[in-house]
């Protein structure tokens, strides 16, 4: 089974993993394989993604194997260093690589990873919260695809639930709009963001934005 994207590999292990009752699969031997394969593709993308420095990739597929109650690939002197580089930028007050979401999206996927592990250390904590009050400060909190994965990263972290209902409220204000002017990509992305959030989507609302497909609730 090929993916395009280690985020798609994430949303279909959760999926898979959620088809787990005690200890047992409850999906056919048909789907079996194509479990396996999924596996197989995710430590293909970590390891393809550390080769060639993606950082976004690599965190996302480490903790789509978590996932997966796999701790394979995970490295974390990888993605420390990664942090290691963000401070001296900030430091140094050489904030125009920093302006980047891809790498933005990466730090914040690799804090996650991080805390899964316990390895989120008070100095890593310190770095997310400079960066998060410096995307504040130039507004780059207002970037969909960058709010959703601040949403998805920081999600149940006391320390950052402020700038995470934030990011989610804004997200929320965007639907709307999204859907009027059929940004269906950005729409699905901004419900992407604000579903690891405490901020909810109402049911009537949805109804508003539905189609020939209707909504399953």
């Amino acid at each position: 089974m090929y993916l395009e994207s280690p985020l798609i590999g994430y949303l279909l292990l959760k999926i898979l993993r959620d088809m787990v009752t005690d200890g047992e699969l409850i999906y056919s031997k048909f789907e079996d394989p194509a479990y396996k394969a999924l596996l197989e593709h995710v430590r293909i993308e970590v390891f393809q993604s550390k080769y060639s420095d993606n950082l976004f990739g690599y965190a996302i597929g480490v903790i789509a194997l978590m996932e997966a109650n796999l701790e394979e690939g995970f490295e974390s002197d990888f993605l420390l260093s990664k942090f290691k580089e963000v401070e001296t930028l900030i430091k140094e007050d050489n904030l125009r690589p920093l302006f980047n979401t891809e790498l933005l999206q990466g730090i914040f996927l690799a804090y996650k990873a991080l805390s899964l592990h316990g390895k989120a250390t008070k100095n890593i904590k310190a770095i997310v919260q400079k960066l998060l009050d410096l995307l504040s400060k130039y507004e780059w909190l207002h970037f969909t695809d960058l709010a959703s994965y601040i949403c998805f990263s920081l999600e149940n972290c006391k320390d950052f639930q402020e700038q995470v209902n934030a990011a989610a409220i804004w997200l929320n204000k965007q639907l709307n709009e999204y859907w009027e002017r059929k940004m269906y990509v950005n729409f699905i992305s901004a419900l992407f963001g604000i579903a690891f959030s405490q901020i909810s989507v109402s049911y009537t609302h949805l109804r508003a934005h539905e189609t020939s497909l209707h909504l399953v609730c």
